[in-house]
C-alpha cells in the first residue's frame, strides 16, 4: 500500500487534509498497541508532507524558468507528469526537467505519469529504509519497472532520476554505478540538461573508486548475528555515522582541512570499528603534509597509521608508510624497526634497505648506511631478473611491474651518489701510482 492508502485520501497538495487525515488514523493506532502501524502510518504522513514540498519546489523553479502556464490540456498533463513524478526527498533546483513536450501522445503522457509515480515512490520507499538501501540486490528489484523498457519514458526520467540521488546520495558505490549504468548519466554521447552540471560533478565523485566507501560492517540493532565480536556496538546509529562519513569524505574532497577534522572526531565518537575514516584521513594528512600544509602532532599522526596496520595485518603497504612517516618525523629507532621487519617480508623490494641506509646516515652511523648500500648493488641484478621472469614469492604480478621501476630507481639513486666517490678515488688512486713511479724513477728524490 502507498502513502496515500496509508492515510486512507487520495494524492493531494493540501497539507491541511493530509494533517487531518494523520490525525484521524492516529486515533485508532496507538504506539505502544501497534509500533509497526504507528511506524508506517508516521511514515506515510511526512512522505506525504515531503511530497507536497516537492511541488512547491518545482513550481518555484518553473516561474524561475520562464515556463507558462499550458495553454491546452495536452500541456496540462505536461506539467502534472512532471510534477507528480518527483517523489523522492526534494527535487533537485538545478536540475528542473522541461522536456517533456516533446511528447504529443496523450496515452503516452498518462502511461508515462503512472510509471513515475510507481518508480519514485518505489524508490523512495527503499531509500527510507537504511539498511534495505545499502543492499544493491535491492535496487536491482526496483530496476525492473516496466516503465524502464519504454525508452522515450526512460529518457524523461533520467534527469529526473539524477536528481533524486543527488539529492539522496547515502548509498554504497556499486548501487551508485548500478544506476549510472542503468541510465548512463556519465555517458557523454546521452545529453543531459545543461542545469545538471552540478549533479554530474557528484555523481562522478560518487563513482569514483577513490572515494569508495564500505557499507559492510553497517548492520541492524537487532541483527547481530555474524558480528559476535561487535555486538556491544549494536546501538550504533549507523545511519548518522555514515552520514558524519560522507561529511568528512566531501570536506577531504574539497581540501577544507579545518571541518574534515572536525567531522573526523565526530566520525570517530560515533563508531571507530570503520578503516575507511583512518584511510581516507590518514591519505589526506599525508598529501598535506608532503606539500608542507600542516604539521600534525606526531603522535596523532601515527595513531591513526597504527590503527590501519591493525585492520590490514597482510597489507604491508601501511607498515612501510609507517616506517616512512617514523623516518620523516624523526622517529629513527621505529623506522629502522619497521624497516627491518619488512626486509623479511619483502625481500625484492629495494627501496627498504636504502630508506634504512637513509636512517642510518642521519644518525651518523656511516658503516651502517655503507653495509645496506652495497647490499643492494650485490643484489640488484638478481633480484630485477627474478622480478622480471614473475618468480618473486612476495608480491604479485602487478606489483612486480611496479616494483621494477622502483627498484631501477633506488639503483639510480646509488649510482648518481657514488659516482662522484668513485671519481675522486680513481683520480687519488692515479695520482699515488704517479708518484711513486716518479719516486722509483728518481725523479723525485
Amino acid at each position: 500500500m502507498n502513502i496515500w492508502g496509508i492515510l486512507g485520501i487520495g494524492i493531494t497538495d493540501d497539507s491541511t487534509a493530509i494533517k487531518s487525515a494523520y490525525a484521524q488514523k492516529l486515533k485508532g493506532c496507538h504506539p505502544e498497541d501497534d509500533p509497526e502501524g504507528f511506524q508506517r502510518l508516521r511514515e506515510a504522513y511526512e512522505q506525504a508532507l515531503k511530497y507536497i514540498k516537492i511541488r512547491a519546489m518545482i513550481a518555484a523553479e518553473k516561474v524561475k524558468a520562464g515556463i507558462s502556464e499550458p495553454a491546452d490540456e495536452t500541456e496540462d498533463w505536461v506539467e502534472n507528469a512532471m510534477d507528480e513524478a518527483g517523489m523522492g526527498d526534494q527535487a533537485d533546483p538545478f536540475c528542473r526537467v522541461i522536456h517533456l513536450n516533446e511528447y504529443t501522445d496523450q496515452s503516452s503522457f498518462l502511461a508515462s505519469r503512472t510509471g513515475n509515480e510507481e518508480f519514485f515512490e518505489s524508490v523512495l520507499t527503499l531509500y527510507e529504509d537504511f539498511y534495505a538501501r545499502i543492499d544493491i540486490e535491492n535496487w536491482k528489484k526496483v530496476l525492473q519497472a516496466d516503465l524502464l523498457w519504454n525508452m522515450k519514458a526512460k529518457e524523461v526520467l533520467r534527469p529526473m532520476a539524477l536528481a533524486f540521488f543527488v539529492e539522496h546520495p547515502l548509498l554504497p558505490q556499486s548501487v551508485w554505478r548500478l544506476m549510472d549504468a542503468e541510465f548512463a548519466w556519465s555517458d557523454s554521447s546521452m545529453q543531459l540538461p545543461h542545469d545538471c552540471e552540478r549533479a554530474l560533478m557528484i555523481l562522478l565523485r560518487e563513482i569514483d573508486p577513490q572515494w569508495e566507501l564500505s557499507f559492510s560492517q553497517f548492520y541492524k540493532e537487532d541483527n547481530t548475528e555474524g558480528h559476535p565480536e561487535d555486538q556491544k556496538n549494536d546501538q550504533i546509529d549507523f545511519p548518522f555515522y555514515a552520514q558524519c562519513r560522507r561529511n568528512l569524505r566531501d570536506a577531504i574532497a574539497r581540501d577544507n582541512y579545518v571541518k574534515a577534522e572536525g567531522y573526523y572526531f565526530q566520525a570517530v565518537i560515533v563508531f571507530d570499528k570503520d578503516p575507511d575514516i583512518y584511510r581516507i584521513y590518514f591519505d589526506y594528512l599525508n598529501r598535506r603534509l608532503a606539500e608542507g600544509r600542516i604539521l600534525p602532532d606526531k603522535g596523532f599522526h601515527l595513531a591513526i597509521i597504527d590503527r590501519l596496520i591493525k585492520f590490514y595485518p597482510d597489507d604491508h603497504s601501511y607498515l612501510i608508510k609507517r616506517a616512512d612517516l617514523c623516518l620523516n618525523l624523526g622517529f629513527y629507532e621505529m623506522a629502522i624497526c619497521d624497516y627491518n621487519m619488512l626486509l623479511d617480508m619483502l625481500p625484492d623490494n629495494l627501496e627498504i634497505p636504502f630508506h634504512l641506509a637513509e636512517v642510518y646516515s642521519r644518525i651518523g652511523k656511516k658503516e651502517q648506511k655503507i653495509r645496506y648500500l652495497c647490499r643492494i648493488i650485490r643484489r640488484y641484478s638478481q633480484t630485477q631478473k627474478r622480478l622480471r621472469h614473475n618468480a618473486s614469492h612476495s608480491m604479485d604480478n602487478n606489483t612486480e611491474e611496479r616494483q621494477i621501476k622502483t627498484n631501477e630507481y633506488v639503483f639510480a639513486q646509488i649510482k648518481s651518489a657514488v659516482k662522484p666517490i668513485l671519481v675522486v678515488f680513481i683520480f687519488g688512486f692515479v695520482c699515488l701510482a704517479v708518484i711513486i713511479i716518479l719516486l722509483e724513477t728518481g725523479v723525485l728524490t
